[in-house]
């Protein structure tokens, strides 16, 4: 299991790592920072992907701390795939440096504990001390897929790519909207095809490409390939079997 920095602005960020939920579902939600809403990707996400993700609200210091504790005794209910964190920083609203840092410490330390079970995502404001944490304790740390938009804007960039996952998943769904208009015997052969994509959701994360539209259809072209494959070789069998008779 891996622990991952999403790093990015406040607002940017926090609104950014809830997608991460939705990617690996069930998924608990730790709402530190009050952004998380997924209501607001309905119809995109369907109802039934909607009740699957547990938030729980988080406002004050202590209710932090007593929740982070609670949430590995939750997973052993719930048994998610992915556990979300917002960003926290602004819980830490007193002045002694000491209890701050040590109170940072074992927040962390317990997320580490419990990553190491479950995929874990937690938001970092790119302007606040736990940038130094996620360099310690995260196994990836990525700059938010919107951060690296607007850094790209009027120069060119040699790799700004966004979370592939996240982006492959989303304009699958789009293609399901338009599955839905389609007749009952189209609509079915259309979903099936839909489904070839995800059996390369790994190769096309690791390719990176900006490109995402394209990958997504040669991972289609690639399964209808090896079904022809499959196919020739059955019918050459069936020949050479029907000339030795």
């Amino acid at each position: 299991m891996v622990l991952t920095a999403v790093v990015g602005k406040h607002k940017i960020v926090n609104k950014e790592i809830f997608r991460y939920a939705f990617d690996s579902l069930p998924s608990i939600v730790l709402d530190c920072a009050n952004t998380a809403n997924p209501h607001s990707f309905y119809p995109k996400v369907t109802i039934e992907d909607l009740s699957r993700v547990y938030v729980i609200s988080v406002d004050a210091l202590y209710r932090f701390r007593d929740s982070l504790k609670y949430i590995p005794k939750l997973a052993k209910q719930l048994k998610p795939k992915s556990i979300i964190i917002t960003s926290f920083e602004h819980l830490f609203n007193y002045d002694d440096k000491l209890e701050i840092h040590n109170i940072n410490v074992q927040a962390w330390d317990i997320i580490l504990d419990f990553s190491k079970k479950y995929d874990t995502y937690i938001a970092v404001n790119i302007k606040s001390v736990h940038i130094k944490f996620a360099k310690r304790y995260c196994d990836k740390i990525i700059k938010s897929q919107f951060e690296r938009s607007e850094s790209s804007r009027g120069k060119k960039m040699g790799h700004t790519v966004s979370s592939q996952r996240i982006v492959i998943n989303t304009i699958l769904r789009e293609l399901k909207d338009f599955g839905r208009a389609l007749r009952s015997d189209d609509r079915e052969a259309y979903e099936r095809m839909l489904a070839l994509p995800l059996k390369h959701i790994g190769t096309m994360s690791y390719a990176s490409s900006l490109d995402v539209w394209a990958l997504i259809l040669l991972s289609i072209s690639l399964e209808q390939q090896k079904r022809i494959d499959v196919l020739e070789k059955t019918i050459k069998k069936i020949t050479q079997n029907w000339q030795r008779c």
